[in-house]
């Protein structure tokens, strides 16, 4: 089963990246993508790798920038991306859903309102970010952990001023 699983995980990368060459994407001036990361090492943990350690694991990274050419929709999805990973890592207890995971996503999600304009094309991207950066079962397990922690929870979004970073 394991074998199965990481065959198709491997599978769907490669569907993913294929034909991806870094020059004919639309990375911002200046920026190089990180290499893409060993699956094997990439899955060992919840952090992942993220080698220029912009908050990102590497492979979401590159899947963002290889599949999305908008600038505004690029830096949108990192910022959600960004969210869950910190959320993945940081999130233990309730009191770190009220201060950390429920500002940092509703900021996230509101930029993301902000660039894609409905609330359909924002869970769409946004689920295709999940679907990435929720690749393994240990990564799953903490993200329902944060759901858990979040269910019967009332929270006030505060939100002021422009919510994309």
């Amino acid at each position: 089963m394991k074998t199965h699983y990481k065959i198709v995980l491997l599978g769907t990368l490669l569907i993913a990246l294929s034909g991806c060459n870094t020059e004919s994407l639309n990375l911002p001036t200046g920026y190089i993508l990180p290499p893409m990361p060993d699956a094997t090492e990439n899955s060992k943990t919840i952090a992942g790798i993220d080698s220029n350690t912009n908050g990102v694991r590497d492979d979401v990274e590159i899947y963002i920038y290889s599949n999305y050419s908008k600038p505004e929709e690029q830096k949108a999805l990192m910022q959600y991306a960004k969210m869950e990973q910190n959320a993945l890592l940081a999130v233990k207890t309730k009191e770190d859903v009220s201060n950390i995971y429920y500002p940092e996503m509703s900021k996230a999600i509101e930029c993301g309102f902000n660039v894609f304009k409905t609330a359909t094309l924002v869970r769409d991207n946004t689920m295709q970010i999940n679907a990435q950066a929720l690749n393994t079962l240990e990564r799953v397990k903490q993200d329902l952990e944060i759901r858990r922690l979040m269910a019967g929870g009332v929270y006030e979004n505060i939100q002021k001023g422009d919510p994309c970073e």
